[in-house]
């Protein structure tokens, strides 16, 4: 799979301000996974919904957009010619791309989500229904791993088997997501708008920072690592019934809680094995088979059957990274003094008789 480019690549790749190198750049992503598109015209809506124009930028935008249509090479009418002009605000010229049908598609796409909405958004204030806050939800099944880049310049690398809702548009004076799986977050601190993440009856506050949230409903554990900044989880039961304070969590330091137990741990040390994932890298430290076996099942698709219940209480030491499953499932093998069967998506460890 091809790495996603940059953000300001696909923003200029949509408003025709990339190179024919860019553009061939972004068109071979594209065509790489159909989840591409997807992302891709994420972007747009994102674009339409936070940047801010004057209204000398909007029309100049839009008289820009139609007339790319109006001068069409009528030879060719896939083929849009060379228009140079000035964006009214700066003077500053910018050179749009003869660029063929896919791209006139989506700058007809542009002119419907951008250049109309700017007739609504000028001439007509939303009704108290029409500003409701409307979620979207992505949720990713095993074996995939996602990144959602949001406008005012937060990214969440989203995990397997993990669901994320968020809102199409944050409001003023807060930004919330609601996380069901693993999350790694990079926030773009705000102090007049908090980043807040809620997983199921725990809040997590920003207070500018990077962190990773594990919180698979199986696991019956929730665990926040903090690898910049700080910090404040809440647990809203007990905001109800106590004046308890907010646990605070900075740098290299990590929460797990134990809703069934009622139990609370802060651990601080090296963070690597809970955020390598994000990276692409699986990190285990003394970890049990049975552990290992749940996350791989996630990492490459495939169910992990252990023949032998005292094999899930062996423990490994093992990082892996650009690795086959097959070179995954040798390695534990070795290590473990065990051995294993793979059939179609299945894997069965077994001792030798």
């Amino acid at each position: 799979m091809k790495k996603l480019p940059n953000r300001q690549l696909l923003v200029n790749y949509l408003l025709g301000l990339s190179t024919s190198k860019e553009e061939s750049e972004v068109e071979e992503w594209l065509a790489d996974e159909p989840e591409n598109s997807a992302l891709l015209q994420e972007l747009a809506e994102e674009v339409e919904e936070h940047r801010t124009f004057t209204r000398a930028e909007k029309n100049g935008l839009k008289d820009d957009l139609f007339r790319q249509l109006r001068f069409a090479d009528k030879s060719d009418p896939t083929k849009i010619k060379l228009v140079d002009r000035p964006i009214h605000s700066s003077g500053r010229k910018v050179k749009v791309m003869g660029w063929g049908l896919k791209i006139a598609a989506t700058i007809l796409l542009l002119i419907t989500v951008i250049g109309i909405s700017f007739y609504y958004q000028d001439y007509f204030q939303p009704t108290e229904k029409e500003a409701e806050v409307i979620f979207k939800e992505r949720t990713l099944t095993a074996g995939q791993k996602a990144t959602l880049r949001f406008g005012e310049g937060s990214v969440i690398t989203l995990n397997s088997e993990s669901t994320l809702r968020y809102p199409t548009r944050f409001s003023a004076d807060k930004r919330e997501v609601y996380l069901d799986g693993e999350a790694y977050f990079s926030v773009e601190h705000d102090s007049t708008r908090p980043f807040i993440v809620h997983v199921g009856e725990t809040t997590i506050r920003d207070l500018g920072t990077a962190f990773n949230i594990r919180a698979y409903n199986e696991e019956d554990e929730l665990q926040i690592a903090v690898t910049e900044g700080k910090v404040a989880v809440t647990n809203e039961e007990d905001l109800k019934e106590t004046d308890r304070e907010p646990v605070y969590l900075t740098e290299n330091q990590w929460l797990t809680y134990r809703p069934a137990k009622q139990l609370i741990e802060i651990s601080e040390g090296d963070l690597w094995e809970m955020v390598a994932w994000k990276d692409d890298v699986l990190v285990f430290k003394d970890q049990s088979l049975s552990c290992i076996a749940k996350r791989l099942e996630r990492w490459y698709n495939i169910d992990i059957d252990l023949a032998d219940s005292s094999l899930a209480n062996r423990h490994m030491s093992a990082t892996f990274e650009d690795n086959s499953l097959g070179q995954v499932l040798k390695i534990i093998a070795l290590s473990l003094d065990i051995s294993y069967r793979k059939d179609a998506e299945t894997v069965k460890f077994y001792k030798e008789k």
